[in-house]
């Protein structure tokens, strides 16, 4: 046939080679039966364009000349394939690495930022009054199932357990809101203290902040002065202590019925008594803003002394 331009009609077979479903081996046919200029013209030819491989190869030359055609193959594929010779190496602290997380470490993120909505802080009230307050929640519709437990209300570290409650709950796309609203009627002293809600989820219990219940009303007694038994003229002590609220709260010592004059203390005071010769009865007021309470009374018998021994026989 006709003679071919070195180089011409490479590009053609070999591209035409590579598309077949057996492209590799006819493609190394026709690299070994072309001639080495044809393969020697295409490397002048990506020398020109400076797309000539940077990798180096060595000059030695086997029995039928395979490194020449490798080096021309490799010059070749550099000219006719823009898109290796422009695109530049991807740096590797670039590739976004997408991890896969399991059910439970989606749960355990969403628990994390679950916490009871802001309330009350504390709460001051009269006593022998009713006492409401709520908790709140935004709970995720997906970590709510039909077993899920209520809201429970806590005092001091223990689950107050005879209290009045009722619970809403409310849904939206995403979240359910649940509440619970807590009541304590005819609230005494004994109600005050610090409350909070306790809701678990997941086995992972979440805490609200606390609520602080404070009882206005009359002093209450922490302390009373007890009875002893004391020897005669040998100095004692009564104490007693009282709390609010409010506060502060005046301490009054009566002896035998009396007030004992010029002994007012805040609360807590202490009643010393230099000593008796006789027996005597004391007690103490608590007063405050609200009124006063009156403590027990403390009643202080002498020791007598023994009965001289009667009729000793030796």
């Amino acid at each position: 046939g006709s003679p071919r331009m070195p180089g011409s009609d490479s590009k053609e077979a070999c591209l035409a080679a590579m598309e077949g479903s057996r492209g590799l081996p006819l493609l190394l046919l026709l690299l070994l039966a072309s001639p080495v200029e044809g393969f020697a013209s295409g490397k002048k030819e990506a020398k020109e364009f400076g797309l000539t491989s940077t990798k180096s190869y060595s000059h030695e030359t086997d029995s039928i000349g395979v490194q020449p055609v490798a080096q021309s193959f490799l010059a070749w594929l550099n000219y006719t394939s823009p898109v290796s010779a422009l695109s530049p190496p991807m740096d590797s602290r670039l590739v976004k690495i997408n991890t896969v997380t399991s059910p439970g470490d989606h749960a355990g993120h969403l628990l994390q930022s679950i916490k009871f909505n802001p309330t009350i802080g504390t709460i001051l009230s009269a006593e022998h009054m009713d006492i409401t307050f709520n908790c709140s929640i935004d709970v995720p519709k997906s970590l709510v199932n039909q077993d899920f437990p209520p809201i429970t209300l806590w005092k001091n570290g223990k689950e107050i357990l005879d209290v009045g409650s009722h619970y809403y709950q409310f849904d939206d796309n995403e979240l359910t809101t649940m509440k619970a609203a807590f009541s304590i009627p005819n609230a005494q002293h004994s109600d005050k203290g610090s409350y909070s809600c306790k809701l678990t989820i997941e086995n992972e219990e979440i805490e609200s902040d606390p609520i602080l219940v404070l009882l206005e009303g009359l002093p209450h007694f922490i302390k009373q002065p007890q009875g002893l038994n004391v020897t005669r003229n040998e100095p004692f002590n009564l104490t007693c202590h009282a709390v609010g609220p409010p506060e502060p709260v005046e301490i009054r010592w009566h002896w035998n019925s009396n007030q004992i004059p010029k002994k007012t203390d805040i609360s807590p005071s202490v009643l010393s008594i230099p000593g008796l010769n006789e027996a005597a009865v004391f007690h103490c007021e608590a007063h405050n803003k609200k009124g006063l309470a009156t403590s027990s009374e403390a009643r202080i018998y002498i020791k007598g002394l023994p009965s001289p021994p009667m009729k000793v026989h030796l």
